[in-house]
């Protein structure tokens, strides 16, 4: 188990400008993913790059995750069950208080 690796799950994409890739699509993996964050950089600047299928419970996972920033980038996967981004972000922009709007590809990890 020490040997153990789920892509996309708290995976350091990148050390030098820390970019962590984490594949939260509930209430109890984005609550852990917060847990997780506080606990490896505490402190930190974090902006988030959200995006979400059609058939997840943004508004959970979003409530667990507003506490580790106040930005947020809305994006929508190359996927056929991806949400728009324009539809998260009109409903979530509450939650941030810098909240920047984005369309496109977010990270290509392949």
């Amino acid at each position: 188990l020490e040997e153990a690796f789920w892509p996309c799950r708290f995976e350091i994409f990148s050390a030098e400008q820390v970019i962590v890739l984490d594949g939260a699509h509930n209430g109890d993996s984005a609550a852990a993913l917060a847990r997780t964050i506080k606990e490896v950089y505490p402190g930190k600047n974090v902006v988030l790059v959200f995006g979400v299928s059609e058939d997840k419970n943004e508004e959970l996972i979003l409530c667990e995750l507003k506490s580790l920033t106040r930005e947020i980038i809305y994006t929508k996967a190359c996927h056929p069950r991806a949400k728009a981004a324009e539809g998260v972000s009109q409903q979530f922009n509450s939650f941030f208080i810098d909240t920047t709007k984005k369309t496109g590809a977010g990270i290509d990890a392949h």
